[in-house]
């Protein structure tokens, strides 16, 4: 990525982006943004110190996976969605940071549906992401490891565990920080107009556990 953004928006606190985004761009400067409070936030001019060059979207509320549908929507897909209509300019590059299309490491037919509430709200804002703007790049990315080749994801001791067993066995995919650091530094080699999937919810008015909805994505894969 040969251009220099003067400034940048973060909306997620993901420290693993945050931590990517400084060391490729040190000197711009960063505003951050929570997942959980966009809901909240007064759009208005006092929010932001300058319309920022570049938007990294990489977040997800945890705690929504026992919100009702409807708050659950709103949280991971239309407040974002309206708090980078309000952030961008004409020219605004949008990096959206998106869950792979499967989690298995193996051959399947195209998915059409998910049981996962994660994965629903991932590709949902995706699509709107999608359909709103053009200057939009979209990474599909699946499990992150760290240098150790040890899950970085959220969740508890039991859940880190299996996800590293799964990586260690090769049953899931994965990419590691030095990969995904020169995908986002590459990003203008991503297609411009790669279409996400568009996925039907199948009984996501249900609230459940974070284990419960990640279990419900791997056996639906």
């Amino acid at each position: 990525m040969k251009k220099k953004f003067k400034n940048i928006a973060i909306i997620g606190k993901s420290p693993k982006f945050i931590k990517i985004i400084y060391s490729l761009f040190g000197k711009s400067y960063i505003q951050k943004y929570s997942w959980r409070s966009i809901n909240s936030l007064r759009l208005n001019d006092k929010l932001i110190k300058n319309k920022p060059d570049l938007i990294l979207i990489c977040g997800y509320d945890y705690q929504s996976y026992w919100y009702s549908y409807k708050r659950y929507y709103y949280n991971n897909i239309t407040a974002p969605l309206q708090l980078v209509k309000f952030l961008k300019k004409k020219n605004t590059l949008i990096i959206y940071i998106d869950t792979a299309n499967k989690l298995k490491n193996q051959q399947h037919i195209f998915k059409r549906s998910t049981f996962s509430r994660y994965e629903y709200a991932k590709k949902e804002l995706a699509y709107n992401l999608y359909k709103n703007f053009t200057n939009l790049r979209i990474l599909s990315v699946p499990i992150i490891k760290d240098n150790k080749n040890k899950a970085e994801i959220y969740g508890n001791f039991i859940t880190k565990t299996l996800f590293n067993i799964l990586i260690h066995i090769n049953l899931v995919n994965s990419i590691n920080i030095i990969k995904l650091k020169k995908l986002i530094k590459n990003i203008n080699l991503v297609k411009k107009n790669y279409k996400p999937t568009k996925l039907k919810p199948l009984n996501l008015k249900i609230p459940r556990s974070l284990m419960i909805d990640r279990i419900l994505r791997f056996i639906h894969d």
